[in-house]
């Protein structure tokens, strides 16, 4: 193997290991947004995924399709 092709081997890998770290940092990024109304609070990791939800007691004065819709909303905010 010439040594050009060796190079571009070793930055392929030093990139995936590169990648698979930043991966693996931003899985331990959190944030936690609350409703304006304190009836949701959502917290999601650095990939966006949702790890955490309350509901407030406001929640339960919320017709159904409404509390989805702040819940999507929240966990996007």
């Amino acid at each position: 193997m010439t040594s050009l092709a060796q190079s571009v081997i070793a930055r392929a890998i030093k990139q995936r290991d590169l990648m698979q770290a930043m991966n693996e940092q931003s899985k331990t990024i959190t944030a936690r947004v609350t409703s304006r109304d304190r009836a949701v609070s959502a917290e999601v990791d650095g990939l966006g995924s949702l790890t955490g939800l309350w509901l407030g007691p406001p929640a339960s004065r919320l017709h159904p399709d409404a509390l989805a819709a702040l819940i999507v909303e929240t966990a996007h905010a």
